[in-house]
């Protein structure tokens, strides 16, 4: 009887994950992985910028890919057309692991540096992609 009380909580936890110490069902979003990878800022000798990811990998599955955004005029509504910069990173982030990631992300035109970048889109080696 002890060993049925102890099991019964882990089976109705079957269905779930564990995210932050929050049991949810087990569905991860876009803003999982936002909330799990930290970031630096450096530039190289011609003060182009290198963004420094620390992505933790939060999923039971290998990413294989990550797409990342950055703005260079901030956030314009008005503007849909402002330029932007997509870099996609092949990596391969085994699941529950931390890997450092360095991406170069490129002046505009005009030369200036990005303002604001964003995660946009997670791809895993089964091919399914988190973009919401």
């Amino acid at each position: 009887m002890k060993k049925l009380l102890f099991l019964l909580p882990l089976l109705l936890l079957g269905n779930t994950i564990i995210v932050n110490g929050q049991t949810r069902p087990n569905q991860l979003s876009l803003v999982d992985f936002v909330n799990a990878y930290t970031h630096e800022r450096s530039y190289d000798e011609d003060f182009t910028p290198i963004l420094k990811l620390t992505f933790k990998n939060v999923s039971a599955k290998t990413i294989t890919t990550i797409e990342i955004k950055a703005n260079y005029q901030g956030y314009d509504p008005a503007n849909y057309f402002a330029p932007i910069c997509t870099r996609t990173v092949h990596t391969n982030i085994d699941p529950y692991q931390t890997k450092e990631l360095s991406i170069r992300l490129d002046k505009d035109p005009n030369g200036n540096n990005p303002k604001s970048f964003w995660l946009t889109k997670v791809r895993f080696s089964d091919g399914s992609v988190i973009d919401k």
